[in-house]
């Protein structure tokens, strides 16, 4: 609903940061896209977005080969 900041980072099982993205929302909706997924190995992800650093959406994430 109003301006945010936005941090979206994909990690892999152990933990380890594979892709990140940081910006800034405008009020409504907004649409953000990951780049970088297509060179990820198949396999197994966890999708965090983090809003306003407080605000957290946390996502299993499935690569298929």
């Amino acid at each position: 609903k109003n301006r945010a900041y936005i941090v979206m980072k994909v990690t892999d099982r152990e933990g380890r940061e594979i892709i990140s993205r940081r910006g800034k929302g405008n009020e409504g909706t907004n649409l953000f896209e990951l780049e970088g997924t297509g060179n990820m190995a198949p396999g197994n992800y966890l999708l965090e977005v983090v809003v306003n650093s407080r605000d957290l959406l946390s996502m299993p994430l499935v690569k298929k080969g």
